[in-house]
């Protein structure tokens, strides 16, 4: 297995829209997954080059789970407390929002190939994030198990210096209900102190966005995560869709149409 780009063969994991030094996919290969993630060095998710990229990856190594975290710039809490300074800034989230559409599309066919082949999806975004409430993902949101829990209490969340913890109160939806035991509701005991997500600190001796520090996965996050997979796949639990909501699995994808029509 590799964390790379070069790895063939079966996937346990594949991690997407993630940084190149992801602590899921070091912690997946860490517990012997193999796993690898797809960043922007691999292409753009939200070009069809990048698709057919992630695509190939898809049919050839067959991951048993999908990790998705796409960016939630354009729709955060922050978006939408920009969008009212003017008109211009506005105008450009709205942009950003119709562009990012596109990502969120396909995060919805992964969602159903990977229901549709007995396997699992999930999908992370920041408490608040608009994109959860968008058309193009509502197959995820209505198959799916809502998991919500703090960054501080599951995996320790905090910026180096001092006992500054980030709260980061987290959504993830998950087809997987052993994957949603192991984090939903794991909410701050307030044993600590907070700081907000707004502003720089200056971090490993270099001034850094808390915002862009508190979207990494810590180490402690990750564990939990991988963790949640081993069991999962262990127990062999069907996608939720299928388990609660008793859709038969012996359909074709579309694309698997399309490659039987060729």
């Amino acid at each position: 297995p590799s964390s790379g780009t070069s790895a063939q063969g079966k996937l346990n994991l594949l991690e997407i829209y993630c940084e190149k030094d992801s602590q899921l996919v070091r912690v997946a290969n860490m517990y012997g997954l193999p796993a690898r993630r797809f960043t922007l060095s691999n292409g753009h998710l939200s070009t069809p080059e990048g698709q057919e990229r992630l695509w190939k990856i898809m049919d050839e190594q067959q991951p048993d789970h999908i990790w998705g975290s796409p960016e939630c710039r354009y729709w955060g809490n922050f978006s939408r407390w920009n969008r009212s300074k003017s008109t211009a800034t506005a105008h450009k989230i709205d942009v950003g929002r119709k562009y990012e559409q596109k990502n969120l599309s396909l995060c919805e066919e992964l969602y159903w190939y990977q229901v549709s082949h007995g396997k699992h999806f999930h999908l992370e975004q920041p408490q608040g994030s608009e994109a959860l409430v968008q058309k193009q993902i509502d197959g995820i949101v209505n198959g799916t198990y809502r998991t919500v829990f703090d960054m501080c209490e599951a995996g320790g969340l905090k910026v180096p210096q001092g006992n500054n913890y980030l709260r980061k109160r987290t959504v993830v939806l998950t087809t997987s209900k052993v994957c949603h035991a192991a984090l939903d509701s794991r909410y701050c005991t307030k044993q600590h102190s907070h700081c907000q997500i707004k502003g720089q600190w200056k971090i490993n001796g270099q001034w850094e966005n808390i915002s862009a520090y508190a979207a990494k996965y810590t180490r402690g996050f990750s564990k939990l995560v991988v963790v949640g997979l081993l069991k999962s796949m262990k127990s062999g639990e069907l996608p939720m869709e299928l388990e609660e909501l008793c859709v038969p699995c012996n359909g074709v994808h579309e694309r698997d149409q399309e490659a039987a029509a060729e």
